[in-house]
């Protein structure tokens, strides 16, 4: 499984996020005929750690965008992302180690939708595991 797809199994399984979007999680924006709330997920960035011994990390920055029809539900939503993910150190997916960090936060509004936006930056160091 690749990194997005154990990052997406992750915050399907987390029972706080899902009370509030469901399973809405869609990556790079809301499918025409979807409805808010939902997140949207995107790779901002894929910077590696290069070692010489052949052993590498890499640490994408992800950005998860909490959309709600108002500003109150995108901060909760943003924060259910925030518990999820910063400070996680384990397994995700079946083989890969990591460890996620928030990078930012911040808010906005859309005119052209008419929805709030929360979002949360997390840089994501992992590599995968040996069998």
């Amino acid at each position: 499984m690749d990194i997005e797809g154990a990052l997406v199994a992750h915050l399907l399984a987390d029972d706080e996020l899902t009370a509030l979007v469901g399973n809405n999680l869609f990556p790079l924006a809301i499918p025409e005929g979807e409805q808010a709330p939902a997140v949207v997920w995107q790779r901002v960035s894929s910077p590696r750690t290069l070692s010489l011994r052949g052993n590498s990390a890499d640490s994408p920055r992800f950005q998860f965008s909490a959309y709600a029809d108002d500003l109150v539900l995108a901060r909760r939503i943003a924060q259910a992302l925030n518990h999820a993910l910063d400070f996680f150190v384990g397994v995700l997916g079946d083989k890969t180690k990591a460890q996620v960090i928030r990078a930012d936060y911040r808010d906005s509004y859309e005119h052209e939708t008419g929805l709030y936006r929360s979002d949360v930056d997390f840089f994501i160091y992992y590599t995968n595991k040996k069998e």
